[in-house]
């Protein structure tokens, strides 16, 4: 078998011949004769670059069949195609920086260095999560001093057993039980209205008395219960009751008539005034002493702000043939963005105004349940959409770079605290797509460019 430089030689050779034959005045018999060789053809032969050769590994001859072949030996060149079948990888971020330095060397595969980058993000966050845990683990695990049990007792003591001890607490149980069963038995006696009196029947007015740093309430009715009925012991703490902040004007005495007490009347001089209260609401059953908390009147809500209107945007040619083509395609696919615009002034200081908005609060389930459901709500994601469509209405031409875009967005979503910027930015720009608003160039480097579908 002829080897490479046998068959230049030979190449060249027969170029030349050519070459003369093609030199004579006379024209020789035969076809072809016209043909020349191109004399530059040896530039075009070059040896294969550093990147080119490292994939693949010349083994030689193999056995006695004279064939020469190609094969790898070892682990895959590209081992993210084929991972899922691979037995295990020891060191897998040895792998990723790998596969980022091949992706980086042989070619343009942007899409494959993105989604390479954020596997070596997520690893990166697990690595630093599973270092945390384990320092947890080693703190859980270092042993803590514990104070001994004290021994008091005396030696001769025999332990007490924890039959004893449970024994001990069922008894007490039922000893409560009977002294609250006791209790319920004396305050129903004590509410019974076959023993109130008649003169207890009569309704009363009682008058709530502000208490300096104290908002008063609406209090629920307050009678003799097992809490009011039950003896105070040194041992419990004093609870909070709300009797002890109601006071009544006291009465003065005097002769009682059909028209009220007599001598009750102030005289004109005094410098004692009542407090203009709200009164308190009268109860319309009989024998009912409940006493009430005037509640006090909320304010009125503040009126809302007006609305400004934002300023027209010096960036974007409203003037423009495509500005006026991609407002028109927003409207016919995306109308929850431009509800009745007209203009294409108002339509991007609505997109303007859109993009600069905050998001809307979850509903709770409380408020969900009792407010009417919203047809829509203010996301993230809509505000981001926003976004994208200024970026390509600023744009001279109505395009723009796929890879600036998703830059750009997944820069303002991290500026207002959104974690999620590149995902979110992913979405924006296919939901564009699904909706048939814009499109996407793949010819050319950096992902393409990105222009309204018109």
């Amino acid at each position: 078998m002829p080897s490479l430089a046998d068959s230049l030689a030979a190449l060249s050779e027969h170029s030349k011949q050519i070459s003369e034959a093609c030199s004579h005045n006379t024209e020789p018999h035969g076809p072809f004769v016209q043909v020349q060789l191109y004399t530059s053809l040896f530039s075009l032969i070059r040896d294969a670059s550093h990147k080119e050769v490292r994939l693949f590994k010349f083994v030689g001859e193999e056995g006695n069949g004279g064939r020469r072949i190609e094969r790898r030996d070892g682990p895959l060149v590209t081992p993210l195609k084929k991972a899922n079948k691979a037995e295990g990888v020891e060191n897998l971020e040895a792998m990723l920086r790998a596969a980022l330095k091949l992706v980086e060397d042989y070619g343009p595969m942007p899409r494959a260095r993105s989604h390479i980058k954020d596997l070596i993000r997520t690893h990166d966050q697990h690595v630093d999560r599973m270092m945390e845990l384990e320092e947890l683990i080693e703190l859980a695990r270092q042993p803590r001093k514990v104070a001994p049990p004290p021994t008091s007792s005396p030696k001769g003591k025999a332990k007490v057993d924890i039959d004893e001890i449970i024994r001990a607490e069922e008894e007490a149980l039922k000893a409560l039980e009977n002294s609250v069963a006791s209790l319920r038995i004396q305050s129903r006696r004590s509410v019974s209205p076959e023993k109130v009196s008649p003169i207890a029947k009569a309704p009363r007015i009682s008058v709530a008395v502000h208490t300096p740093g104290k908002t008063p309430t609406s209090s629920h009715q307050i009678s003799n219960s097992l809490v009011s009925a039950t003896p105070r012991r040194g041992a419990q703490p004093s609870r909070f009751s709300p009797l002890k902040l109601l006071t009544t004007p006291k009465v003065q005495k005097g002769r009682k008539s059909i028209f009220g007490r007599a001598g009750i009347r102030a005289p004109s001089g005094s410098a004692y005034t009542i407090p203009q209260i709200a009164p308190a609401v009268e109860e319309e059953e009989e024998g009912n002493e409940t006493i009430r908390l005037a509640s006090r009147e909320e304010p009125p809500s503040p009126k809302p702000s007006p609305f400004k209107t934002p300023a027209k945007s010096s960036k974007v040619d409203y003037e423009s043939q495509f500005v006026r083509e991609g407002i028109n395609k927003i409207q016919s696919t995306m109308p929850e963005l431009l509800k009745d615009v007209d203009d294409p002034d108002a339509a991007i200081q609505q997109l303007g105004l859109l993009s600069e908005s905050n998001p809307d609060a979850p509903p709770s389930p409380t408020s969900s349940a009792s407010a009417p459901s919203q047809t829509t709500r203010l996301t993230p994601q809509t505000i981001m959409l926003a976004q994208f469509y200024l970026i390509l209405l600023q744009s001279p031409d109505g395009t723009a770079v796929m890879n600036e875009v998703k830059e750009a967005l997944t820069s303002i979503a991290q500026s207002r605290g959104w974690t999620d910027g590149p995902d979110l930015s992913t979405k924006v720009i296919y939901q564009s797509m699904a909706k048939k608003c814009t499109k996407i160039d793949r010819r050319g480097g950096n992902g393409g460019r990105i222009s309204f579908a018109i």
